[in-house]
């Protein structure tokens, strides 16, 4: 593999802003949960349950938190420790008990966290999806980026950096359909470039320790490797601390979602060349999360 030197060109890091379309990205309607008459919205209690705090949901759960509190309401907030769906099916069953009027939730599994979903359902607890929907169970509304759009803008830079050919490694994590939509978006661009193969394929945690882990071996299995496309910026920086590790940043393109300010701040001084991130705006998502269920309790 070339390696780059003092007197090759910088190639312009590039960060890729993916427009939030709230609620429409993925949109549930139809009946109404059950239960009782609905309760002003002059003072209520949010149940928030997210799947891990990292450095997107901790932005995430601020805004949640900030927006609820201006409505004049209160917020509980829980996560599910890495993902855990017994531990997110124990939190929502504890804020059941606690009396909540809504569920903002963003799932850790897309089938095995339907419980979950369906138990505020039986509740008579109305439900706002935070990126992610459920296999079964009702939701007013789920307030989400366009992940497939974020992976495909991700993608496409990863692709004019190595010419259309060559090979890449796809990192993936956990079965959530924002996670799946962006590794799709990835996959559809492979097979529309003949001339890029995919030559691994590796699931990851969503620690960047964990991605450091899987880049490295990735590496050490496929020396002539031309690009990561990551599920994440976790994977990212795993990825990015890989190449440092084994000096060849700017050898290996890497493609991520997400635009966390560890990966910004690599883009904004030049220390990543190659690389792109494609921007979500947790707190605005969170803020979109609260206004759908104070617009479903006056609809």
């Amino acid at each position: 593999m070339k390696r780059l030197n003092a007197t090759n060109k910088v190639i312009r890091t590039l960060l890729i802003i993916a427009l939030i379309v709230i609620g429409t990205s993925v949109l549930f309607t139809g009946a109404k949960p059950g239960g009782d008459a609905k309760k002003s919205t002059s003072s209520f209690k949010a149940g928030i349950v997210v799947p891990t705090m990292n450095i997107f949901y901790v932005p995430l759960t601020d805004a949640v938190v900030a927006a609820v509190e201006a409505a004049g309401g209160t917020a509980i907030v829980t996560d599910a420790e890495q993902y855990k769906v017994a531990k997110e099916l124990a939190n929502v069953e504890d804020l059941l008990q606690q009396n909540i009027d809504v569920l903002i939730i963003d799932a850790s599994d897309k089938v095995a966290s339907s419980p979950a979903v369906e138990a505020a359902n039986k509740a008579g607890v109305p439900v706002i999806g935070l990126n992610n929907a459920t296999a079964s169970g009702k939701f007013v509304t789920v307030v989400a980026s366009d992940n497939y759009k974020a992976g495909k803008l991700a993608g496409e830079f990863v692709m004019e950096q190595i010419n259309h050919k060559g090979n890449v490694a796809i990192m993936d994590g956990p079965p959530v359909p924002a996670v799946i939509d962006r590794i799709q978006a990835y996959k559809d661009l492979v097979f529309a470039n003949p001339d890029v193969d995919i030559v691994s394929f590796q699931l990851m945690g969503n620690t960047i320790a964990e991605g450091v882990n899987v880049a490295e071996n990735i590496l050490q299995a496929n020396p002539d490797l031309d690009a990561f496309l990551c599920m994440n910026d976790a994977a990212f920086l795993g990825a990015y601390t890989a190449l440092q590790n084994a000096d060849m940043v700017g050898e290996v393109a890497i493609g991520a979602v997400d635009a966390i300010p560890d990966v910004v701040d690599l883009l904004a001084r030049g220390l990543a060349p190659k690389c792109a991130t494609a921007a979500q705006f947790p707190s605005e998502i969170g803020k979109g999360a609260v206004q759908a269920y104070l617009d479903h309790q006056r609809s």
